[in-house]
């Protein structure tokens, strides 16, 4: 996939393949005539794909043993889209890379190997994603040393036990004052870098979160609003959200005119009609 078109926290095999004399192409959706012609070139036996779109059945049905498809939990548990930021907002502290054989339903088919890797939800979600990279390059390398043993074994999911998450939306990277601050810190965790960042509204213009941590109360912290906003700068607010004070570091310099904000308000402020 050319590299205006990947998803953030993609892997390059440009270089990887070039220098080891592997034929390499890049295509912008596998739909398109030029990818199938190419692969079916290759004549596979397999093809090992983590393709972050629906691949169609023609793609699906071109080598002769399978594709072989991944995801990033223990199917058939919590299939669906952007498994990484949920498995950070809900407070997992494991999970597994799951590779399964791929067939026309989304993360359905029988599972062949299962790697655990750790969930940090506590902090950047570079660290978890540096996990699961580990753990992904362990499993391909097994599941290429079965696949030459001829030792391929496929377990079919349980269906029953099968749940799918959510695509996430920009709703889901906006902080409520009256949140659980141990999820506003997961919040901001599981978007930081290299995605572009949660988000308080201050003024209902969305600002992008840099950091967050908690730091101490002050005093009769328990009188004081959800949101209120105990200082602001350029660089930082401390705002009481849930029943802790958490400060946050904005992405960019905040200009004076937001710097005087008394209060951090929930999204729905942002709908209030004026009269």
């Amino acid at each position: 996939m050319p590299k205006d078109k990947r998803q953030l926290a993609t892997i390059d095999l440009k270089d990887f393949c070039l220098a080891r004399k592997i034929k390499y192409k890049e295509f912008s959706s596998l739909a398109s005539t030029k990818a199938k012609k190419f692969l079916n070139g290759l004549d596979p036996d397999y093809l090992i794909s983590t393709w972050p779109h629906i691949i169609p059945p023609n793609i699906l049905n071109i080598p002769r043993e399978m594709t072989i498809g991944s995801h990033p939990t223990e199917l058939p548990s919590n299939r669906g889209r952007h498994p990484l930021h949920w498995l950070i907002c809900l407070g997992h502290k494991k999970s597994k890379m799951t590779f399964f054989k791929m067939n026309s339903k989304i993360d359905n088919g029988p599972v062949i190997l299962s790697k655990m890797f750790h969930v940090y939800p506590g902090t950047n979600i570079a660290k978890t994603i540096t996990s699961m990279e580990t753990a992904t390059r362990s499993a391909i390398k097994s599941i290429l040393q079965k696949i030459s043993k001829r030792k391929l074994k496929l377990r079919n999911q349980n269906h029953d036990k099968a749940n799918t998450w959510r695509a996430r939306s920009v709703h889901d990277l906006i902080l409520d004052p009256r949140m659980d601050y141990k999820i506003a810190i997961r919040t901001v965790n599981s978007y930081d870098r290299p995605y572009p960042g949660a988000i308080v509204l201050i003024k209902k213009k969305p600002i992008r979160i840099k950091q967050i941590s908690k730091t101490k109360n002050p005093p009769d912290f328990s009188n004081f609003e959800f949101g209120k906003i105990f200082s602001c700068s350029r660089k930082h607010m401390i705002v009481k959200i849930g029943q802790a004070t958490l400060r946050i570091s904005f992405a960019e310099k905040l200009s004076k005119e937001f710097q005087s904000e008394k209060y951090l308000y929930p999204p729905s402020f942002c709908y209030e009609k004026k009269k």
